[in-house]
C-alpha cells in the first residue's frame, strides 16, 4: 500500500465529510481508496477511524457488526496463543493461573480480565513473573478504561499490549543495568585487591581519590561501588 497516497486520500475524504456535515456514503469511501487494494480488515479499521472522527457513514454496517469478525479473529488467535503459552509454564505457574482464572468467575468485568490474562500469556517470556505480568495487564486495563471515550474494546486490548511491552522493555533495561553493575563491581573488587598488595604480599593503602585516578573513574562513582563491596572505610 502506498502510504503517502493513503494519507492524501484520507485527508481529502475528511475534507469531503466536513463539507457534507460529517457524513459520507460507503461508496464514496470505496471509490476514494479503489486504487490501493485495501484488505477487508484494513477497510474495517478505516471505517472505524472515520467514525472516531465523528463521521457518519451511510450504507455501512454498525461498528460492532462491521468489526466483529476482525475482533473475533484476534481474540481466537490470542486464546489459541495463550493455550500454547500455558504449555510452557511451570507446574506452579499453571496452578496459579488456574486459581486466578477461577477467582474471576462471576465478576462484573470477568470478560475484560480474562482477556487481559490471555494477552499477558502471549507476552510472557520469563523476564517477569506471570503473576506480576497479569497484575501489570490489569493496571493497563484500568488506566485505559479511565481514558476510554468512544473507543472499541479492541482499543482497550491494544492499550494492554502496549503497557505490557513497555513494562517488559523497562525490566530488560533494568536487568542489563544490574548485570553491568555486578560485573563492574566484580572487576573493581579484583582491581582494588590487586592494587592494595605490594610485591611482598603486604597491604599498601590507596585513598579513594588515588584509586579513582589509577582506574580512570570518578571518585564519587568509586565510592558508590566500594559501598556495594563493603570495602569503603
Amino acid at each position: 500500500m502506498e502510504i503517502q497516497k493513503f494519507k492524501e486520500q484520507m485527508l481529502a475524504l475528511i475534507q469531503i465529510a466536513q463539507a457534507q456535515d460529517k457524513q459520507l456514503k460507503k461508496e464514496q469511501i470505496a471509490q476514494a481508496f479503489a486504487g490501493l487494494e485495501l484488505q477487508e480488515a484494513q477497510m474495517l479499521e478505516l471505517l472505524r477511524y472515520l467514525r472516531l472522527q465523528g463521521v457518519q457513514i451511510e450504507g455501512a454496517e454498525p461498528e460492532d457488526a462491521a468489526s466483529g469478525a476482525v475482533q473475533a479473529q484476534t481474540q481466537d488467535a490470542e486464546e489459541t496463543g495463550s493455550q500454547a503459552a500455558q504449555a510452557k509454564l511451570s507446574p506452579q505457574e499453571r496452578e496459579y493461573l488456574r486459581e486466578y482464572r477461577a477467582s474471576l468467575e462471576g465478576q462484573a468485568m470477568e470478560a475484560y480480565l480474562q482477556r487481559a490474562v490471555d494477552i499477558a500469556l502471549q507476552i510472557h517470556n520469563g523476564e517477569l513473573l506471570l503473576a506480576d505480568l497479569i497484575q501489570e495487564a490489569n493496571v493497563s486495563l484500568f488506566l485505559a478504561l479511565e481514558q476510554r471515550q468512544d473507543e472499541s474494546d479492541e482499543w482497550l486490548y491494544e492499550e494492554i499490549r502496549r503497557g505490557l511491552k513497555r513494562v517488559v522493555a523497562q525490566q530488560r533495561q533494568q536487568d542489563f543495568e544490574d548485570d553491568y553493575l555486578v560485573e563492574k563491581v566484580k572487576k573493581l573488587d579484583e582491581a582494588v585487591k590487586e592494587l592494595s598488595e605490594d610485591e611482598d604480599g603486604k597491604e599498601s593503602a590507596f585513598s579513594v581519590n588515588e584509586l579513582a585516578i589509577i582506574l580512570d573513574m570518578e571518585p564519587e562513582e568509586m565510592r558508590d561501588i566500594l559501598r556495594l563491596t563493603g570495602d569503603e572505610a
